[in-house]
Formats: C-alpha cells, sequence, structure tokens
C-alpha cells in the first residue's frame, strides 16, 4: 500500500503468469508490468509479455490501476479499476505550483519512480525528485528530507510535507523539522496535534 509502491510489480522477464483474483487497492500503482527499457521490445529479449490478469480489484490507485510498459501479448480481463482517493489531483496541482514550489520525496528506485510520474503527467509540476534509491536509506530517516530540502534550497520550518503514511512521511518530516499534512484517506486515528485531510482539496485550508 501507499503512493509509493505498486500493489503488485512484475519485474522484466516476467511472462506466461496468471494473476487471478488478487486484490491490490490503493496502491501507488495497482498493478505496475515493469519489463525495463525500450530497447527490450525492440530486441524482443526482455519484457514481460503474454501474462492474463483476470478478475483482480486495482481499485482506488495513486497512478494507474494498471501500468504495463515495453511488452506485449498480455490480456487484461475483467480487472476492477475503481476511481481513485486522489481525485482532484490535477486540480490541486494546477493551485499549488502558481503559488509555491513543488517537490516530491519517495521510497522506491530511481527510474521506476520517474517513469510512473511521466506516464501519470504530474512530473511538470515537481521542482526536484528524490528518492531513497538516491539518499541510500528510506523515509522516515531524516538523511531523506534532509537531501531533498538541500536539493530544493529550503528552510525545513517553512516546508510542509503533505504525506500518506503516518510513519514514513508525517513523523520522519516532523523529526527533519518540517510542518506536516495528513492525507488520512483510509480514516486512522490520528491524535492531535497533527492535521489531516481526507480529501486533496482540503489542502488549501492549511496553507
Amino acid at each position: 500500500r501507499g503512493q509509493d509502491s505498486a500493489g503488485i510489480l512484475v519485474f522484466e522477464q516476467c511472462s506466461s503468469n496468471w494473476f487471478v483474483r488478487n486484490s491490490a487497492t490503493h496502491s501507488g500503482d495497482g498493478f505496475f508490468l515493469y519489463a525495463g527499457h525500450e530497447t527490450t521490445q525492440r530486441t524482443g529479449e526482455g519484457g514481460c509479455n503474454d501474462n492474463l490478469l483476470d478478475g483482480n480489484d486495482f481499485s482506488h490507485a495513486v497512478a494507474n490501476a494498471i501500468e504495463a510498459t515495453f511488452s506485449g501479448g498480455n490480456r487484461f480481463v475483467r480487472n476492477r479499476c475503481d476511481d481513485s482517493n486522489y481525485k482532484n489531483s490535477f486540480e490541486i496541482l494546477e493551485y499549488l505550483s502558481v503559488k509555491y514550489k513543488l517537490h516530491i520525496i519517495t521510497n522506491g528506485f530511481e527510474e521506476v519512480q520517474h517513469l510512473k510520474l511521466n506516464n501519470s503527467g504530474i512530473k511538470k509540476y515537481f521542482n526536484t525528485i528524490t528518492t531513497s534509491e538516491e539518499v541510500g536509506l528510506k523515509k522516515p530517516h531524516p538523511a531523506v528530507f534532509q537531501t531533498a530540502l538541500s536539493k530544493a534550497s529550503a528552510i525545513p520550518h517553512k516546508s510542509i510535507m503533505i504525506g500518506d503514511s503516518f510513519e514514513a512521511d508525517i513523523v520522519g518530516a516532523e523529526n527533519a523539522g518540517m510542518h506536516t499534512l495528513f492525507f488520512n484517506y483510509r480514516n486512522e486515528e490520528v491524535a492531535p496535534p497533527y492535521f489531516a485531510i481526507k480529501e486533496l482539496s482540503e489542502i488549501k485550508n492549511y496553507l
């Protein structure tokens, strides 16, 4: 679960498999079939080919319910890809990007995260992207946030971290001296003094 990971990740050269009746909701991508680079498709080597996805639930994905790159012969049947809890994402990004400098701090592989951002069409809104692979540590380690702040030339007490993982995003950012806003779409118990929202449109009320 979470915006930095796929519910089901199928890596390069994983072919002729059946994925049937799995539940992988509220993930970054519900199902991410990562087949490497375009060269693998041109040469016929590599790729993730001839897989069957039938009757899975990939609802409420942050980026894409199903993402498949540089592969062929895959079949997608009767999968559930209901609307995301991240509705109005583009509207709030348009609003924020005019008024503020936006940056991403993400746990995940460098190449995969950039590919996801490009494919989702939101990369243009962000000035810098800091990944755990780049730093060599994962959130909530302070070094991840310190690296991101340095890249952004930002001051901690004038920065706010908005994230959907309480431990990784909120506690991690707080320990780095940043303000925080918890995107609590799972309705977790959050004690004061933490601020939380359930819809992205509510971000405007806390800035």
